[in-house]
């Protein structure tokens, strides 16, 4: 029996409940005053800044073993509840929604308004595909959705472990709770293996891992439908390129292939390093087939 589970990407969620009648603003110290206008017009004092009442809310569905659903349109249905178990939902909705690779993007509130949120902070999200049972465990929303700390902003943070950014040292960097994986979203890019947490993929219809077998630490850079296969295989860009040895590297260039254990081909056409710890610069149609051949 077929059985998606979720796994929340991520829940960029804005939502302040009130109508806010603006008046004098002050600027931050060190800082030029500049007016507030809605549609290119300045506010006035007895003008009102109106909240919209809506959630935006991504996730990824997998089947029981983690692959991406079947592209199509799913019915899910939206609850929120102020229990992290049990009781009733005070708000629902149910949407018709576009899944592509397991991916969907939905406005929570587009159907059915949220009138509130609970003050004492008791938020969370379920979720329900089809006739499937409501999903486990509940999405507790905090801190972003009550605006926490807006005026400074100093990280988004959605309380799933997964979800959570933490400030590092210095503060430009930024720390998932877990190990994620990465890739570029709407391209077309697939992870495969149980390991894709460990994987890296920024190109365009691109592939890291070898579906039906465990490939770790596997990193495509960009570029166009390449494919990094072996454990800790890249590829730096171009197009068609392939690593699929364990440790192969291809830079770039079209069509080359790095396809045994620490090969590497650096760019150019259609070149193949074939041979254990082989090498090939560049050009086109190069083959280094012997044992660290260059």
């Amino acid at each position: 029996m077929f059985l998606p589970i979720v796994l929340l990407i991520t829940a960029l969620l804005g939502l302040t409940w009130a109508d806010a009648n603006v008046g004098a603003v002050s600027p931050r110290s060190g800082s030029a005053a500049l007016p507030i206008t809605v549609n290119n017009s300045p506010l006035t004092a007895t003008d009102a800044i109106t909240i919209p009442r809506m959630l935006s809310y991504q996730g990824r569905l997998t089947d029981t073993l983690g692959n991406p659903v079947p592209d199509s349109n799913y019915q899910l249905i939206f609850r929120l509840y102020t229990r992290e178990t049990g009781g009733s939902p005070f708000w629902a909705e149910a949407q018709t929604v576009p899944v592509r690779n397991g991916l969907f993007s939905v406005l929570l509130g587009a159907v059915n308004p949220i009138p509130s949120v609970p003050d004492a902070g008791n938020l969370y999200l379920s979720l329900q595909v089809g006739t499937v049972r409501e999903l486990t465990p509940r999405l507790r929303i905090v801190s972003s959705a009550y605006a926490f700390k807006a005026d400074s902003a100093n990280y988004a943070y959605a309380a799933q472990a997964d979800n959570a950014w933490v400030r590092g040292t210095p503060d430009s960097v930024l720390f998932t709770v877990r190990q994620l994986g990465i890739a570029r979203g709407g391209a077309g890019n697939m992870l495969y293996g149980s390991y894709p947490y460990t994987h890296t993929n920024l190109g365009v219809a691109c592939t890291t891992g070898t579906s039906g077998h465990e490939k770790a630490y596997c990193t495509v850079g960009g570029g166009l439908g390449n494919i990094a296969s072996g454990n800790f295989g890249t590829v730096g860009g171009g197009v068609h390129n392939t690593a699929s040895g364990d440790y192969a590297t291809v830079g770039g260039g079209l069509g080359n292939i790095g396809g045994s254990f620490a090969a590497t081909v650096g760019g150019g056409g259609h070149n193949i390093g074939s041979g254990n710890y082989a090498t090939v610069g560049g050009g086109q149609q190069n083959t280094a087939s012997s044992y660290s051949a260059t």
